[in-house]
């Protein structure tokens, strides 16, 4: 409730709820206590990125400067996995500006890949391993994201994210959409002999296309 009386009183004495974790950060911000905001818990980051929409302005400007400003790891990660699960605009960039970034090697990778930070990418994750083990446990709905991002680079050496270092040993378990990728990719950039070897491999209709 947006009670006008209530505000006032929470502004001028500087409440701040204990619990639950929404009300906590919404008063804290409300109140100004932008040190409690940056001190979050990895569950209270969303909250915060739910605070920069809010139709106040004050709220929405705290909370936008606290996630630029998380005092915990855990909760920078968190604001990295909302750029990687929800492709969220705001996220990512205070992620770039701050210079937040996953600490297990897998989603480091897997988080610059997704931002499309190639140079960083590749200096860490030279030989795709990191992205192809993601990418071999993830839901569909991020790997669908990958081969998104794996099309719009259109590079081969890339393409060892959905096959793995074999195309061969990968075929046989290809899902029409990847198979599709790899034809089109290794088309556009000439790799014939790959392509021969993968066209062997693939199951009938796509190895004819």
């Amino acid at each position: 409730k947006r009670d006008t009386l209530l505000e006032r009183a929470i502004v001028q004495s500087r409440y701040v709820a204990s619990q639950p974790v929404r009300l906590r950060l919404y008063t804290a911000l409300k109140a100004g206590r932008s040190d409690l905001a940056e001190k979050v818990r990895p569950e209270g980051v969303a909250v915060l990125l739910e605070a920069c929409a809010d139709a106040d302005e004050e709220i929405q400007t705290r909370a936008q400067t606290a996630l630029r400003a998380l005092r915990s790891t855990e909760a920078q990660e968190a604001l990295c996995r909302a750029v990687i699960e929800q492709d969220h605009p705001l996220a990512k960039q205070i992620c770039f500006d701050g210079g937040y970034l996953p600490a297990q090697p897998e989603q480091r990778a897997l988080f610059l890949f997704i931002t499309e930070q190639w140079d960083p990418y590749e200096s860490l994750d030279f030989d795709q391993r990191l992205l192809n083990a993601v990418y071999e446990t993830s839901s569909p709905e991020l790997r669908q994201r990958i081969l998104r991002r794996v099309q719009q680079a259109g590079r081969t050496s890339f393409l060892n994210i959905v096959t793995g270092t074999d195309d061969r040993t990968r075929a046989a378990r290809m899902s029409s959409i990847e198979a599709q990728l790899l034809v089109r990719v290794l088309s556009n950039n000439a790799e014939w002999e790959r392509l021969w070897g993968l066209a062997q491999a693939l199951a009938v209709p796509l190895s004819v296309e």
